[in-house]
Parts: C-alpha cells; sequence; structure tokens
C-alpha cells in the first residue's frame, strides 16, 4: 500500500493503478481486482442455472465491454427541421449527402 491506497497491476501493461479505478489509466484495459466484491463473479450465487452460469464466465471479456477514446461531432443546420417536414427524410438525407 502507498500514499494512494491499494494498488493494482493492469494485466495488459503492468502499469500500477488505484484499486478504485475499474480501468488502467495508462491502456484502458480492464483491471481485476478482489472478488470478494465482484457480483459477476459467482453468477450461480444469484440462483442463476449453472449450465447459464458457466457461458457468462466463459464470455466475461465479451460481456465486460472496452474503454474507447472517441470523438464526437454535432452541428445543426438552420431551418433544418421545417426543411425535413417539407421535403421527407429520403430527399434531406439526399441534399446532405450530396
Amino acid at each position: 500500500m502507498n500514499v494512494y491506497g491499494p494498488m493494482l497491476t493492469c494485466p495488459s501493461c503492468a502499469s500500477q493503478n488505484s484499486d478504485a479505478q475499474t480501468f488502467c489509466g495508462e491502456c484502458g484495459a480492464r483491471l481485476t481486482g478482489p472478488a470478494s466484491g465482484d457480483t459477476l463473479s459467482s453468477p450461480a450465487a444469484s440462483h442463476t442455472p449453472p449450465h447459464l452460469a458457466e457461458k457468462i464466465l466463459a464470455s466475461r471479456s465479451v460481456l465486460e465491454g472496452e474503454r474507447t477514446l472517441v470523438t464526437v461531432m454535432f452541428c445543426d443546420i438552420a431551418n433544418s427541421t421545417p426543411l425535413a417536414a417539407s421535403v421527407g427524410a429520403e430527399t434531406l438525407h439526399g441534399l446532405l449527402s450530396g
């Protein structure tokens, strides 16, 4: 334990992260912590049938997702709502794509 509290080592890049983090601050990989507070570590404990619990645990990485940096751009075209209402969605799409 250091001044920041217990640390977790990232399984992907081996960087040190606070145990309060869910994802690695360096590479974004999901961090695995102690199993005691992990509700997904034992699906059977929540009355899940054993065959389904095994399937969930086998595909766990798919269920957990990933953290990804994205760029989002939003733009508004002045008076586009009345235009869309008058010409229709397909025509407006053609105007904006062309």
